[in-house]
């Protein structure tokens, strides 16, 4: 009896995992810039924007090269539809807030996504059917 109640105890932490303790590249990632400030222009840790964001996570998990800016982006990417949406797929939107009238993150499945927020916040995940983000949203597509 008191060997199943040490297997239950042992067992309840790894319901309580970090992102980060998965293998793939893209939960890495993730999990190393939670956190990071958003800085308009920024591309380090020090503080990111939402297009640099996305342009770095797209280099380092799938070597693959993105524009700059969110609406450069937007163009060069194949567009999908969001029930058609894979982890990976940007997501763009439209905001009020940035100096571009545009927003962008990365899909990472179960409707969230991970982004640059604003300057009021940080690289976060956020749900893609709360407001504001189901309610600007512009578009999704695919690079890899």
């Amino acid at each position: 009896m008191k060997l199943n109640k040490l297997k239950i105890l042992l067992l309840i932490p790894l319901l309580f995992l970090s992102f980060s303790f998965s293998n793939d590249p893209l939960s890495s990632f993730v999990d190393n810039w939670l956190g990071v400030p958003y800085v308009y222009g920024g591309t380090t840790k020090r503080g990111i924007d939402c297009s640099a964001f996305t342009q770095r996570l797209y280099k380092e998990v799938y070597d693959i090269r993105l524009p700059r800016t969110a609406a450069q982006q937007y163009k060069a990417v194949t567009k999908v539809s969001k029930d058609e949406l894979q982890r990976g797929d940007l997501l763009f939107f439209r905001s009020r807030i940035s100096p571009s009238g545009w927003h962008c993150g990365v899909y990472i499945g179960d409707g969230q996504f991970v982004h640059a927020s604003n300057r009021k916040d940080d690289v976060k995940i956020s749900n893609l059917n709360d407001e504001p983000y189901s309610k600007s949203f512009k578009g999704a597509g695919r690079m890899y």
